[in-house]
């Protein structure tokens, strides 16, 4: 891990880049990912939850589980 300085020393040196910068506290409930398998999966600060199979249930369907 590094620290917060580290982390804002980072995105300052590369500002020329334009980088979007995000804490993991902007992250919770912000991103849907998909796992090897083929769950959606979400971050919700305290635990992660899991859809069911995207190919069972379908996109929507699965989607609106996380």
């Amino acid at each position: 891990m590094i620290s917060q300085e580290e982390y804002e020393s980072f995105v300052k040196r590369h500002e020329i880049l334009s980088p979007i910068s995000e804490n993991n506290n902007d992250m919770i409930d912000s991103y849907v990912m998909i796992d090897p398998k083929g769950i959606f999966y979400q971050n919700n600060g305290n635990t992660y939850i899991f859809s069911n199979l995207i190919l069972d249930v379908g996109v929507i369907n699965a989607l609106n589980e996380v």
